[in-house]
């Protein structure tokens, strides 16, 4: 009998603690927190050169070759991208009908043209800086860059000297 009541007791203890416990805890507050995020339009951009390489001034034909312009945007966002006329260009030039040239360390200039994709048959419309020249992306994609390959050439038939020609083309995407 002994035994019996530790148990029991030991039972009514544990009874008793759980009624006391919840007794405890029967009242609750309830309260709430809000999480938000705000995503804004941004991009990102990454270039290719246009490298031209050797050019044969007494050839009588142009010379064609590509680089790359790489625009990554928010999702939903229309981009506009556009080239500067060069650091080198021509008193002429303008956003919407860029005359540019590479020069040397000497002065020597010689003529290029840059173009969405290449140089068209039936357009010699330039990718310049204006609202008649850019390129535009529309992103659908946060997570994929939009390639542009752009198009350079150097015309024909240009009385170019010895050197080394360089330019310097400013990239900016506006969104």
């Amino acid at each position: 009998m002994k035994k019996m009541f530790v148990k029991s007791l030991t039972l009514s203890t544990l009874v008793a603690g759980s009624l006391i416990s919840s007794s405890a805890f029967a009242a609750n507050a309830n309260g709430s927190f809000d999480v938000g995020a705000s995503v804004s339009g941004s991009c990102v951009l990454v270039t290719e050169n246009v490298t031209f390489g050797s050019y044969d001034a007494v050839e009588a034909k142009e010379k064609a070759v590509q680089g790359n312009v790489g625009v990554r945007c928010t999702d939903g966002v229309l981009a506009y991208v556009l080239l500067d006329q060069g650091l080198s260009a021509d008193a002429a030039s303008t956003c919407s009908m860029p005359k540019r040239q590479m020069k040397t360390q000497d002065g020597n200039l010689l003529a290029y043209e840059l173009y969405i994709e290449e140089k068209l048959p039936w357009s010699d419309a330039q990718w310049g800086c204006s609202s008649e020249s850019h390129a535009v992306v529309y992103s659908m994609s946060s997570l994929e860059f939009f390639n542009i390959p752009v198009g350079g050439v150097i015309t024909a038939g240009q009385n170019a000297q010895i050197g080394v020609y360089t330019d310097t083309v400013g990239v900016t995407v506006t969104f």
